[in-house]
């Protein structure tokens, strides 16, 4: 599996890339506009579902391409072909639309999964402010596609109540990559 590193996402932190993963564009409810997608497909035969990929960063930070190794290792070992979406990110795109792009990467690939990767969508999750907009796809999705159904949810510590934080969140004293003053910061960017 060749590896690059991407210094275009955070200079200060290379990413790995994988040359296994492919670039592609689902179609935007905004006439002329692209959603940024990364695709790995299993290397061991055809597969048997499509996970649909919602990546986490407080809503204003990482991409796609942020998770290369884990998506390809999910590919490889559940025998499914992973969609990751690149939704648009606060605060330069307010609320909704990181949202609507993951509504929009939800509906073409519950309408498109058995013809472009030759497997149903099945699962769809993410992790922090990517489990909370896997929540609200599905809750969309249940609008705008009564008839289907997802055979789970993967949702990694996720971000579901916005509105305040446990109390452990505040008395907590160890160094952690995301702290309270850090996570309310988070949650007021996709509402400017």
């Amino acid at each position: 599996m060749p590896l690059t590193s991407d210094l275009t996402l955070d200079p200060s932190k290379p990413q790995v890339v994988l040359d296994s993963g492919k670039n592609i564009t689902i179609p935007s409810r905004e006439p002329g506009r692209s959603i940024p997608c990364r695709v790995f497909t299993p290397d061991n035969g055809k597969p048997k579902g499509v996970f649909y990929h919602i990546h986490g960063g407080g809503w204003v930070l990482q991409s796609e391409h942020h998770q290369d190794v884990m998506l390809k290792y999910w590919a490889d070992h559940s025998q499914v072909t992973v969609v990751s979406v690149g939704y648009r990110l606060a605060p330069e795109h307010p609320y909704p639309a990181g949202n609507e792009d993951c509504f929009d990467v939800g509906e073409y690939l519950v309408d498109n999964s058995e013809k472009d990767y030759d497997a149903p969508l099945l699962f769809m999750g993410g992790d922090s402010a990517g489990g909370h907009l896997s929540v609200v796809t599905c809750y969309h999705l249940l609008k705008t596609r009564p008839s289907f159904a997802f055979k789970g949810l993967i949702l990694n510590y996720g971000a579901y109540d916005i509105s305040g934080f446990m109390p452990q969140a505040w008395t907590f004293d160890l160094p952690l990559v995301l702290d309270v003053q850090i996570m309310q910061k988070f949650i007021c960017h996709p509402l400017l």
